[in-house]
């Protein structure tokens, strides 16, 4: 199942603050959870970045694995 799961990590000073689980099918890729550090994630706009770099790797289709956001 690797070779359909994606996840992006968004982390700052190696401190999870959100992270996207994405599924891959054919040429579509499905959201299917993302999770954030309640406490920092309106003031960092985290739910903007999460969608931003899964657009991001659709378009760009290349990466096998994981993604991680850039760093905050």
């Amino acid at each position: 199942m690797n070779d359909k799961v994606r996840s992006l990590r968004g982390v700052a000073e190696n401190t999870l603050l959100a992270f996207s689980l994405c599924m891959v099918q054919g040429d579509s890729l499905y959201a299917e959870y993302v999770g954030f550090d309640y406490t920092v994630a309106l003031d960092l706009h985290l739910y903007h970045y999460a969608v931003r770099d899964m657009i991001s790797w659709e378009s760009a289709k290349g990466t096998n694995g994981s993604q991680q956001w850039v760093k905050l």
